[in-house]
C-alpha cells in the first residue's frame, strides 16, 4: 500500500505544485478532493505529506532550512570541535531520512525535532559569531 500512497502523493504534488494548505491530513484532504470519500490520513512519507501540504516551494524552504542547520552544525564541529554540532547533524539527517518512510513531519515528532534544534542552535550560534575585537 505504501507504493500506492507514494504514487498518489506524487500525483497530488504534480496536480497541486503550490500545495493544498498544510495541516496534519493534507495528503488525505488531497485524496478526498480528488476521489471523494472520507479523506484523512497520511501517505506514510513525511516528504510527500509535507509537499502535498506546502507544495514545491514549501519543500524547497524545508530543504534549505535543513541544509543551513547542517552547515552550522558542521562548522561548529569541524572548526570548534563541539560535539553539539555533530549531534545537530545527526538529528537533522536522521529526521530527514526517516521522513522518506514515515509520516513524522507532523504532530509531536515534528515538535520534538524542532524543539531539539531550538535547544542546540543557540549553543552553537554564540560561538560561531565573528569576533569584533580590534
Amino acid at each position: 500500500m505504501r507504493i500506492a500512497w507514494m504514487k498518489e502523493g506524487i500525483r497530488l504534488v504534480a496536480e497541486h505544485p503550490w500545495g493544498l494548505g498544510f495541516d496534519r491530513d493534507a495528503f488525505g484532504a488531497g485524496l478526498k478532493l480528488k476521489y471523494g470519500g472520507d479523506g484523512g490520513g497520511s501517505s506514510h512519507s513525511g516528504w510527500l505529506d509535507w509537499t502535498s501540504g506546502t507544495g514545491i516551494p514549501g519543500t524547497l524552504l524545508l530543504i534549505g532550512f535543513f541544509a543551513s542547520v547542517i552547515a552550522m552544525g558542521a562548522r561548529s564541529y569541524m572548526l570548534l570541535h563541539r560535539p553539539q554540532g555533530l549531534l545537530l547533524i545527526f538529528l537533522v539527517t536522521g529526521f530527514a531520512g526517516r521522513m522518506l518512510l514515515d509520516g513524522i513531519s507532523r504532530d509531536h515528532s515534528f515538535q520534538q525535532f524542532m524543539f531539539l534544534i531550538g535547544v542546540l542552535l543557540p549553543m552553537l550560534s554564540s560561538e560561531l559569531k565573528p569576533s569584533h575585537n580590534h
